[in-house]
C-alpha cells in the first residue's frame, strides 16, 4: 500500500518507561512472530507494542474519487426472526488514508486478529513471555476497558514509536475501536468480493466449510473454549476469527432496526461476530446484539467471559488546511451536475439566483422558505449525482463485458476461418489423390478418397454455418457496444467517465477481475474519441477490442 504500509521491526530494550504504563512494562521479554502474527502476509501493517511485542493490522480498501466520496453498501440480512435488529439497510463508508497509486482508493486499517491476552497485558503494563494460553483473545473486560486500551496504546506509540504510525495530512493516526459498519464491511470482504458475495450470509469460504473459518459451539469446533488467534483460515480481506471465538465490541451504541434504517433511540453497545456459544447455523456476517454498559448485579461496568475486541487505526477527518480547502470545494460542487456539461452552467446560475434572492429577502419567514428550498435542491441534486456515478460505473462495466464478448466472438471467427482454410486445402489434396487413383485404375483408393472428400465437405459446411452464426453474433454485439459508446459520449463528460473508470478498475483489481480492466479502458477510450470527433471507424475499433 505504498508508503502507508510500514512494516515495523520489534523494538528492543526500551530505556524509557512508556507513558501511562507501569515501570515493569520495560522488562525484557521475547515475543516470536507466532505470538502476534501466526499467518504473516505481504501487506500487513505491524505496529510495535510495549514489552517488545507487536500488533498487526490489515488494509481495507474503499472506492473513493475524492475526500467527500464514499461507497454505498447494503449490510444486514432479511429474516423476520431477527429483523428488528439485523434487517438490511443502506450505509455509506469511506477509508481514512489515500492510496499512493493512480487508483481511486482509500484504506482504513483494522486488527488482523482479536487482541490477545498477551497484548492486552502488555498495553496494561504487565510484561511476560507469551505462551499458548496468552495467544487467545483477551476477554472479561468492559467496553470502557477496550476504549481505555486504545487510548493507552496510542499514547505509548506517540511517546515511543511515532514513526511506525501512518499519517493523514498533518495529523498522526491513532487507535480506536472500529465502528459497526467498518467491522461488517471488513468482515464481509469489502472490495475483495463481488456484490452477491458481499450480501451473502457468510463471506466466501473457498477452503471448505464454516468450521475451517470460525470457532463455534460444538465438540467438533470450539468445544466451549476460546482458541488461539490465527489457527483457522482468513476471510477475503485477510482477517482472522471475525466470526466465532470471542464476540467483538465496536464503538457504536445499539439501536433497533426500523425496516431499512436504524431507530433513533441509542442503548447499550454493539457486539459483532458471535462467539463460541453460538451454533454453526447461528453464525452470520450481519450478527449484532446489544450489551448493557453496566451490570446492576456487580454494580460495575459490564463484562463477559466471551467478549473481546480488535482495534483499528484511524485519523482525524480534517487533517490540514489544504485538505479542508479541498473538502469545501468538493462540498460546494456536490449538487452540481456534470462539471463539463451545459446543464452544469444552468444549475450554477439557478443556485446563484436562489442564493441572491435569499440574501435580498425581507422578512424571516421568506428567508427561511428560501433557505429550505435551497437546501432541499442541493440535497436532491447531490443524491442525483450519487445515482449518476453508480450508473456510469454500471455502464462502464457493461461496456467492458460487451467489448470482451465482441473480442471473444471475433477471435473465435478468426479461429474458424483458419480451420476452414486448412479443411479446404485438405479437400484439394484429397481431390488430387482421387484423380491420381482413377488414372491408375485404383478403384478402391479412388472411392476412399471420394468418401473422405464427402465427409470433409460436410464438416466444411458445418463450420461455415458456425462461422456465419459467430460473425452475426459478433456484429450484433458490436452494434450494442457502439450504441453504448454513443450514449455515454452524449450523456456524460470526460471528467465523470474518467473518475468512475478509476473506481471501476480499482474494484476489478480487488475482486481479481483483471481480465475486464483492458476492455473497460478501451471502452472509455472509444467514448472519448467519439465525444471529440463524432466519428468512428468500425474496423479500427474492432481491432482495438481484438488487441486487448
Amino acid at each position: 500500500m505504498g508508503n502507508l504500509v510500514k512494516i515495523c521491526s520489534v523494538l528492543l530494550g526500551l530505556a524509557l518507561a512508556p507513558v501511562g504504563l507501569a515501570q515493569e512494562a520495560s522488562a525484557p521479554v521475547s515475543w516470536k512472530e507466532r505470538d502476534f502474527n501466526p499467518k504473516p502476509a505481504a501487506d500487513d501493517l505491524v505496529l510495535p507494542l510495549p514489552c517488545n511485542g507487536s500488533m498487526v493490522f490489515r488494509p481495507i480498501a474503499v472506492a473513493s474519487t475524492g475526500l467527500l466520496d464514499d461507497a454505498r453498501v447494503r449490510v444486514g440480512r432479511t429474516e423476520n426472526r431477527v429483523g428488528y435488529k439485523e434487517d438490511t439497510r443502506l450505509e455509506f463508508i469511506s477509508g481514512t488514508f489515500p492510496v499512493q497509486q493512480p487508483l481511486s482508493l482509500r484504506v482504513f486499517y483494522i486488527g488482523k486478529y482479536e487482541v490477545t491476552k498477551a497484548q492486552f497485558a502488555a498495553i496494561s503494563g504487565t510484561c511476560k513471555t507469551p505462551r499458548t494460553p496468552d495467544r487467545v483473545p483477551a476477554t472479561g473486560m468492559s467496553w470502557y476497558d477496550a476504549v481505555g486500551a486504545a487510548q493507552t496504546y496510542t499514547e505509548w506509540l506517540y511517546a515511543n514509536a511515532q514513526s511506525s504510525l501512518p499519517s493523514s495530512g498533518n495529523e498522526l493516526a491513532f487507535l480506536r475501536l472500529p465502528t459497526e459498519l467498518e467491522w461488517e464491511y471488513a468482515n464481509r470482504g469489502g472490495m475483495s468480493v463481488d456484490d452477491a458475495s458481499f450480501a451473502a450470509d457468510l463471506f466466501p469460504m473457498p477452503d471448505g466449510t464454516l468450521a475451517q473459518y470460525a470457532w463455534h459451539q460444538g465438540p467438533t469446533s470450539a468445544a466451549g473454549k476460546l482458541r488461539p488467534i490465527g489457527l483457522l483460515a482468513p476471510n477475503p480481506t485477510g482477517l482472522y476469527d471475525t466470526m466465532g471465538n470471542a464476540g467483538e465490541m465496536v464503538s457504536d451504541f445499539f439501536r433497533l432496526n426500523r425496516r431499512g434504517r436504524l431507530h433513533g433511540q441509542a442503548g447499550g453497545f454493539v457486539i459483532k461476530g458471535g462467539d463460541i456459544s453460538l451454533s454453526a447455523t447461528q453464525m452470520r456476517s450481519a450478527y449484532r446484539d446489544e450489551v448493557p454498559f453496566f451490570d446492576a448485579r456487580t454494580k460495575k461496568a459490564k463484562t463477559q467471559r466471551t467478549l473481546g475486541f480488535r482495534l483499528m487505526i484511524s485519523a482525524p477527518v480534517v487533517s490540514s488546511r489544504e485538505q479542508l480547502d479541498k473538502i469545501i470545494t468538493e462540498w460546494e460542487d456536490l449538487p452540481i451536475a456534470d462539471a463539463q456539461a451545459e446543464q452544469a452552467n444552468k444549475e450554477r446560475k439557478a443556485f446563484a439566483a436562489l442564493e441572491q434572492a435569499r440574501q435580498q429577502a425581507q422578512g424571516t419567514a421568506l428567508k427561511g422558505q428560501l433557505d429550505a428550498a435551497l437546501t432541499a435542491l442541493e440535497q436532491a441534486n447531490t443524491e442525483r449525482n450519487d445515482v449518476r456515478d453508480r450508473a456510469v460505473r454500471a455502464i462502464l462495466q457493461s461496456g467492458a463485458i460487451i467489448g470482451n464478448k465482441v473480442s471473444a466472438d471475433a477471435k473465435l471467427a478468426n479461429s474458424i476461418r483458419r480451420a476452414l482454410s486448412i479443411a479446404e486445402k485438405a479437400i484439394t489434396r484429397l481431390e488430387d489423390l482421387q484423380r491420381q487413383a482413377v488414372s491408375q485404375g485404383k478403384t478402391a483408393s479412388a472411392q476412399q478418397a471420394v468418401d473422405a472428400i464427402t465427409k470433409r465437405r460436410a464438416d466444411l459446411e458445418r463450420r461455415m454455418g458456425q462461422l456465419a452464426k459467430v460473425e452475426q453474433d459478433r456484429d450484433n454485439t458490436l452494434s450494442s457496444y457502439l450504441d453504448l459508446v454513443f450514449g455515454v459520449a452524449d450523456d456524460y463528460s470526460s471528467a465523470i467517465v474518467s473518475a468512475q473508470l478509476e473506481v471501476l478498475i480499482a474494484g476489478f483489481q480487488s475482486k481479481k477481475f483483471t481480465y475486464l480492466i483492458k476492455p473497460a479502458e478501451v471502452f472509455a477510450a472509444h467514448v472519448d474519441q467519439y465525444r471529440q470527433s463524432r466519428k468512428y471507424n468500425r474496423n479500427i475499433w474492432l481491432n482495438d477490442l481484438l488487441d486487448q
